[in-house]
């Protein structure tokens, strides 16, 4: 069942507030969804923040007070707030969708049978359109709740999407579009023509809300960065993209319209986390459609890329002030 809004919600007493609010401000800044914070249990239905062993929440409003289970140091990451939150608000996850077995392998046999039911089994779900996502915040990792560490839970059918899911730096852009079409479809009742997969912002319906690095009132235009040139060209001389730091950096590349673009990296300075690109990453997205997500590498180099197509776009997620990438590009 969904929520009406505003969701009341309230904290036992040593729960990490400071977290679990800005997992909720997120949510509020991309979304219509609002919360209302309580002193105590209210009457009527409402989320509880509790302390407890996991990270864990029932998915969708269940009716009266139900809780949300946040472990003061497993679970005191932004990005598994709003996970938990997102189950709150009615997400499964993206490897239980009805259409997970297009996408992914479950190895049952690598996963327990008390564990299987609630966070890897098949349900009957709603993607408003949007399709699979394998960098969506719900995804879990390739081994995660795995029997045997070594071996995978989840084999990607891409095998280039092996490091993509799992992430938990944030929510993706289709984690947002599939909330803002469940709870906030019916807030805008003007049209606008949004560009570059863009669509109708409910928190400002004047304005279009755009998949990075797009940016503007119709995503047509490229947002500033502290990244140098995001735009550039390829020719058939090598030329170079460095990036580095902890921020966040997008390049669009274009060669002209009968050519490709191929990808060597130089440098790699990114670090993996228990073998996953989880925090720090540098991701290609060679494929036509820059909604889909390009494989990520983070301890391990790329392979020599080429593009399907004269666009390409390189996305740096740089973690600690020490990660750095230098890739070269040329047009073929």
């Amino acid at each position: 069942m969904r929520w009406t809004m505003p969701i009341p919600y309230y904290f036992d007493s040593v729960v990490n507030r400071t977290t679990i609010l800005a997992g909720i401000r997120l949510w509020e800044q991309e979304t219509c969804i609002r919360f209302i914070r309580k002193d105590s249990k209210p009457p009527g239905n409402s989320i509880q923040f509790i302390t407890g062993s996991g990270c864990s929440s029932s998915v969708g409003m269940q009716g009266g007070a139900q809780r949300v289970t946040l472990h003061p140091i497993a679970c005191n990451t932004i990005a598994t707030v709003v996970h938990e939150i997102a189950h709150a608000l009615g997400a499964w996850h993206e490897q239980s969708r009805s259409d997970r077995d297009s996408y992914v392998t479950i190895l049952n046999d690598n996963i327990p049978e008390d564990v299987y039911p609630a966070n890897f089994g098949k349900k009957s779900t709603m993607d408003y359109g949007v399709g699979y996502d394998y960098g969506s915040v719900m995804h879990y990792a390739k081994n995660d709740f795995a029997i045997d560490i070594k071996k995978p839970t989840i084999i990607p059918r891409d095998p280039m999407m092996e490091n993509v899911i799992g992430q938990r730096v944030g929510l993706s852009f289709f984690d947002v579009k599939r909330m803002n079409l469940a709870y906030c479809s019916s807030i805008c009742k003007n049209t606008l023509t949004c560009h570059n997969y863009g669509y109708v912002n409910p928190n400002n319906c004047n304005v279009c809300k755009c998949l990075p690095p797009y940016s503007g009132k119709l995503c047509d235009r490229l947002q500033l960065s502290g990244c140098g040139d995001l735009t550039l060209t390829a020719t058939s001389s090598s030329k170079t993209i460095t990036a580095s730091g902890a921020k966040t950096c997008y390049f669009l590349i274009t060669a002209p319209p009968d050519k490709k673009i191929q990808f060597k990296m130089l440098d790699q300075r990114l670090y993996d986390y228990l073998g996953l690109c989880k925090y720090s990453y540098v991701e290609v997205k060679v494929k036509r459609d820059f909604t889909k997500y390009g494989p990520r590498f983070c301890k391990l180099p790329p392979p020599v890329l080429l593009s399907e197509t004269n666009e390409a776009m390189i996305v740096f997620q740089g973690y600690f002030s020490t990660n750095k990438i230098t890739m070269e590009y040329r047009s073929v």
